[in-house]
């Protein structure tokens, strides 16, 4: 079977584990842009990638879209290619409340499933309600489907707030929460009022992951994240992440081949020819003397308590503090020594100009440039004066120390581990081009 050719999105969210997943498995993948998403790029690929959201969820991928953009990724499933989304990548192509569409219209177009968000709520999650933080326990719904090939009847995957669904073909449905999970009810508490809507999820048999077809193509929707390892990187390999795999398999053999038209993507004038391991000596520098600062600080600051650090994976806040400082300085050991190897392309390449994105695709030295930053502010802010405590648990993330390191896949220990990632797989198709 040949290679596939996968687009991920970098204009929105996390792209960086899916990229790995697939990089890792041997096919060819490219990074596409608002501006690049047109019928005739995607035409040039199997499948197209959405992944976890940034800061502002399922609108900050589908606003910069706009309706060329959604247009573009429906006439390309509708003439039998492929769209994968996880958490908000899923929420973008299902079928959702109408309360939505009138803040992001443009959803209207994107939709490539008659299933529904479960837990959609108009507050506070901008339309969706998080179950919780961590690995659940699932059950194998179709053990049949080709997506599902070599997986057992039960299971454990990551959730990390994103969508459940109801309508559709189930893939699996909520089993379980495992200890490494952390409710949205004790987000900020260890007390929490039951039923908690992890448990309505278990016993309504609410789907995490759905898949249907669409037009010639399909649409494979997970609320879950097969993309994500157990770890607090997660970036270790685990069984969900098959399921990507099986879903490529699965095109390959009954999907259309791609155009042979080679697509022009962004220019390489973003890109540093020059000077690179400079620049990367010089950022690991100032990202380790910012740890060893930090870690020399005591943590008794109001930013760490529970109610405004939150527990995700079952951890207290400190322990996810301290480990993802150690983690830090790990990761920057791992791009130290494979760093000087990768392509200057890989290292140095910048978000197109003119567009405002949120999070997205960045080179290597961009996100050490992110991490250190993180890590400054952190610094600089130590002491800071935080509000009264919120039920949402996000509303300090750009200003918690905590949540600026921390907190999530946004944190400083999240860019650090998408830097890494981008080093192991300098192999996959990340610098712009083509195969």
């Amino acid at each position: 079977m040949r290679s596939a050719k996968i687009a991920v999105y970098g204009g929105g969210g996390a792209p960086y584990h899916h990229i790995g997943v697939f990089a890792r498995a041997g096919h060819t993948v490219s990074v596409l842009f608002p501006s690049e998403v047109t019928a005739d790029i995607l035409a040039s690929f199997d499948a197209f990638v959405i992944p976890g959201g940034g800061y502002d969820g399922m609108r900050g991928q589908i606003d910069p879209l706009g309706e060329d953009g959604v247009d573009a990724i429906a006439q390309f499933v509708e003439g039998g290619g492929m769209y994968l989304g996880s958490c908000a990548g899923a929420y973008d192509a299902a079928t959702p409340a109408e309360g939505f569409r009138l803040t992001c219209p443009s959803q209207r177009a994107m939709t490539l499933s008659s299933a529904t968000v479960w837990n959609e709520v108009s507050d506070p999650w901008s339309g969706l309600q998080s179950p919780g933080v961590g690995r659940l326990r699932v059950l194998n719904q179709s053990p049949e489907h080709p997506i599902m090939r070599g997986i057992p009847s039960e299971f454990e995957i990551v959730h990390y707030n994103g969508p459940l669904f109801e309508g559709a073909e189930s893939l699996f449905s909520i089993s379980d929460q495992t200890e490494a999970f952390t409710p949205s009810e004790t987000f900020l508490s260890s007390e929490a009022s039951k039923p908690r809507m992890i448990d309505r999820a278990r016993e309504g048999h609410v789907s995490g992951a759905v898949v249907g077809p669409y037009g010639r193509g399909r649409a494979v929707l997970f609320g879950s994240h097969p993309e994500f390892g157990f770890s607090l990187t997660m970036d270790d390999e685990q069984l969900p992440m098959t399921m990507l795999l099986n879903a490529i398999d699965w095109q390959l053999l009954s999907g259309p081949e791609p155009t042979s038209r080679r697509a022009k993507l962004c220019s390489e004038a973003g890109w540093a020819s020059t000077g690179h391991t400079e620049l990367l000596t010089a950022a690991i520098a100032s990202i380790r003397a910012h740890i060893a600062s930090l870690q020399l600080k005591t943590l008794d600051e109001k930013w760490v308590d529970r109610q405004y650090a939150m527990s995700v994976f079952g951890q207290q806040p400190e322990v996810i503090w301290t480990q993802s400082l150690m983690r830090i300085a790990e990761l920057t050991e791992e791009i130290e020594r494979l760093g000087p190897g990768v392509r200057h392309s890989t290292l140095s390449f910048q978000q197109p100009a003119g567009e405002i994105l949120d999070y997205g695709f960045h080179g290597v030295l961009a996100l050490l440039g992110q991490v250190d930053d993180l890590l400054s502010t952190a610094e600089a802010i130590w002491h800071v004066p935080l509000g009264d405590p919120s039920a949402d648990p996000y509303k300090y993330i750009r200003s918690s120390p905590y949540h600026l390191v921390a907190g999530s896949y946004l944190a400083a220990i999240g860019r650090a581990t998408a830097a890494a990632i981008l080093c192991r797989y300098d192999d996959c198709d990340v610098n712009r081009r083509l195969a």
